[in-house]
């Protein structure tokens, strides 16, 4: 099923959140597995689909904050530090915060496609 607008926002959060995590846990503790998360738990447990818009976006503004204020503190040690990722194996800290800008350029298109009523981009 496709997720909705709101759905697609809470996601946003649970993922800065989830990548917060692993990047403190790289940053600490070097060649450590990642904590495996269920996504479908975690959104079903979000309950998305009955909050509001500016709650959800006020999150996603703090989370957001907090992110950028951390990516912005890494060293060059930092970002070549390992962790271990159950699907991708051992990543850089680098490699890592491009895989969630490429999973947030996804969440966005479709956010951008349910926007604008276009459901090829989907």
């Amino acid at each position: 099923t496709a997720w909705s607008f709101l759905e697609h926002i809470g996601h946003l959060i649970d993922i800065d959140r989830i990548y917060m995590d692993r990047i403190t846990l790289i940053r600490t503790h070097e060649h450590q597995p990642f904590a495996l998360f269920s996504i479908d738990g975690i959104h079903q447990q979000g309950n998305y689909q009955v909050q509001y818009i500016d709650t959800l976006i006020a999150t996603l503004h703090a989370t957001r904050h907090n992110t950028v204020q951390v990516l912005r503190d890494l060293t060059a040690a930092d970002i070549a530090r390992i962790g271990l990722d159950s699907y991708f194996g051992a990543i850089t800290l680098a490699r890592l915060i491009e895989i969630l800008a490429n999973h947030e350029d996804e969440h966005y298109n479709h956010m951008n496609a349910i926007i604008t009523g276009n459901s090829s981009a989907r």
